[in-house]
């Protein structure tokens, strides 16, 4: 009900003033005043876990009511006791660091449902927590919403009469560039609207030659106080928005915005190998943020032209080279184009159609970091046909023919291959033919079955009407015992 009356109470007050609302607190400690656990067990507060058992041992030890008689002995070293609980476990000794509540408070808290617990439970699992007394006397229960800022307070402001600062909106563009300027890369230039400071007023929202003035509605503290009973609502001043001042003369070119979309020109270095489809951030050339907030970045797709020799794999290049029958069958040397100009590579003799030689490391530029090494390039042969020969051609042709080795091998490969296709078919036929046959004696045995059983019913009933007769006077016939 607390909460519920708290929440309604609150929603109130910023409809009605139309400001967010920065913190709730009480105007009375919710927890007493402690000791501090880190003194209780004489550690520093940067100690960690093994400093704290050691301390809490020894101190433990010292005022066990068992081996010490003193009459404060009890009372002391459940002080110790609840320390040690406290700082030894991390996430209580998180709370009590920041927010000075106890392991016992925190368990009760939890256990009980402390309405302010399970809001911040809820909110992110910030704990029911106020009472900052064992912790420089701060001994007033309050809460602080700062980290909740976009919930309660709408993107408005921020406490203590400074504006709430946005991050500028990133820009996306498209740019088109050819291959080779992929490859070796290329500085661009890019033009584009975005969102800056004004020009006329410099971002100061007000006309040149004045200036902002001190929020009368709040002093210039940015937020005012409500009280409801023990509870005071801080929110932001409904005047000034949180901002602390007013501006009475707003700047006509940005109309008290502070910003403006302006023409803006970039140049962008695509680096050596980028690929198509691939995006260029450049960090803090986006749109300008709100009340100086950091800038947005720019983010260039590339679109890369396709080439119409040279084809890309990854950082491969790939191209083909073309060689008539006698380099196919003698080998030699032959240049081919890359991507760093001619280059003169070496075929192998009897070279088949389809084969590949590798070049390493003439590709495409491998991307930061490995912005030193490059990929391959390969090149695929093919062999070219004549589709028309001289007189003189095919005469020589037919003397090379007369001196060629007979393809008997492939001929037998080829037969080979018949017979295992043969054999393949035949295979496949007789697994039909049994499936078919299995068929058919599955439909011969139903059929013989239902057959069967129409017989069955006929027999069942010749012998219930015979019964019948010799039972009742069957007309002469004997009667049979059953």
């Amino acid at each position: 009900m607390l909460l519920s009356r708290l929440l309604k109470t609150a929603t109130q007050i910023s409809k009605a003033s139309n400001a967010p609302i920065f913190a709730f607190r009480t105007s009375k400690p919710l927890y007493a005043p402690k000791k501090d656990f880190y003194n209780v067990l004489g550690v520093s507060r940067s100690a960690d876990q093994t400093e704290i058992k050691k301390a809490y041992y020894k101190l433990a030890q010292t005022y066990h009511p068992d081996k010490n008689s003193a009459p404060d002995a009890k009372e002391k070293f459940a002080e110790i006791s609840n320390a040690y609980e406290t700082l030894s476990d991390e996430k209580k000794r998180g709370v009590y660091d920041t927010y000075g509540m106890t392991g016992d408070e925190q368990d009760h808290a939890s256990q009980a449902g402390d309405p302010f617990a399970d809001m911040f439970r809820n909110m992110g699992g910030m704990g029911g927590m106020g009472g900052m007394g064992g912790m420089g006397g701060m001994g007033g229960f309050g809460f602080d919403f700062n980290d909740f800022g976009d919930f309660f307070m709408g993107g408005q402001g921020s406490r203590g009469g400074q504006p709430k600062t946005t991050k500028g909106a990133d820009i996306h563009m498209d740019i088109e560039i050819s291959f080779q300027e992929a490859v070796n890369g290329k500085r661009v230039e890019v033009k584009y609207d975005k969102k800056g400071l004004c020009v006329t007023c410099n971002g100061k929202k007000a006309q040149p030659g004045t200036k902002p003035t001190k929020c009368q509605g709040c002093n210039g503290r940015g937020s005012v106080q409500h009280r409801q009973g023990p509870m005071v609502i801080e929110m932001a001043c409904g005047k000034c928005k949180g901002a602390g001042t007013v501006i009475k003369n707003p700047c006509n070119t940005c109309r008290g915005k502070g910003t403006t979309f302006n023409k803006h020109k970039e140049e962008v270095a695509v680096p050596k190998g980028v690929d198509n489809g691939q995006t260029v951030r450049v960090k803090g050339k986006g749109s300008g943020g709100d009340n100086g907030g950091q800038s947005g970045d720019l983010l260039l797709k590339v679109n890369v032209k396709p080439d119409s020799y040279f084809r890309r794999e990854g950082f491969d290049i790939h191209t083909f080279a073309y060689l008539n029958i006698s380099q196919a069958v003698l080998g030699g040397e032959i240049d081919v184009q890359t991507l760093n100009g001619t280059h003169t590579i070496n075929v192998p003799k009897a070279t088949q159609p389809g084969d590949k030689i590798k070049i390493p490391k003439i590709g495409v530029p491998k991307l930061p970091p490995n912005q030193h090494e490059k990929g391959d390039h390969y090149v695929e042969f093919k062999i070219v046909i004549p589709r028309e020969v001289s007189e003189e051609g095919a005469n020589l042709y037919k003397k090379i023919s007369m001196s060629e080795p007979e393809l008997d091998q492939y001929k037998l490969s080829k037969e080979d291959n018949i017979k295992l296709r043969n054999e393949q078919n035949r295979q496949s036929a007789q697994q039909k033919k049994e499936e078919n046959n299995n068929n058919h004696n599955n439909k011969k045995n139903k059929k013989q079955r239902q057959q069967q059983d129409s017989d069955d019913e006929e027999f069942d009933e010749e012998e219930v009407q015979q019964a019948f007769e010799e039972l009742f006077g069957g007309g002469g016939k004997k009667r049979r015992n059953y």
